[in-house]
C-alpha cells in the first residue's frame, strides 16, 4: 500500500500482525521497541485492547478474535469457525506461524 504520512498504513500492518501473532512484552519488560503492549496499551485504562478479523484458507473462513490486557495473563484468544459459528480448533494461538510457517519477527 502507498499513502501519505499519516493514513494507517503502520496501524493496519501492526493490527494485522497482533491477531495472527499475539502481541509482544509484559507488565515488567518496560517501555522499549520490543514492548508493544506497554507501547500501545491505552494510558491510563484498564481495559482490554483488540479485535477481530475475518480471513480465508484452504476454503474455509474463519475470524480470529485477540484482546490485549496490561498482563499475558488478561490476554484472550478465540478461533471461530464462520461457517458454523462455533469456535474452531484448528488452529491454536500461534495460528500465525501455523499458517504462515515463519514467526513474528519473519512476518514483520
Amino acid at each position: 500500500m502507498v499513502a501519505d504520512n499519516g493514513f494507517g498504513k503502520t496501524t493496519i500492518s501492526v493490527f494485522i500482525k497482533c491477531m495472527f501473532y499475539g502481541i509482544k512484552g509484559g507488565n515488567k519488560a518496560g517501555l522499549n521497541d520490543n514492548n508493544e503492549r506497554l507501547k500501545y496499551l491505552t494510558w491510563g485504562t484498564t481495559k482490554l485492547i483488540g479485535g477481530s478479523i475475518t480471513f480465508e484458507i484452504n476454503n474455509k473462513e474463519y475470524t480470529i478474535e485477540r484482546y490485549f490486557g496490561e498482563k499475558p495473563s488478561q490476554d484472550t484468544f478465540k478461533l471461530i469457525d464462520r461457517k458454523t459459528n462455533k469456535e474452531s480448533i484448528d488452529y491454536s494461538l500461534n495460528i500465525g506461524e501455523e499458517i504462515f510457517g515463519i514467526d513474528a519477527d519473519g512476518f514483520e
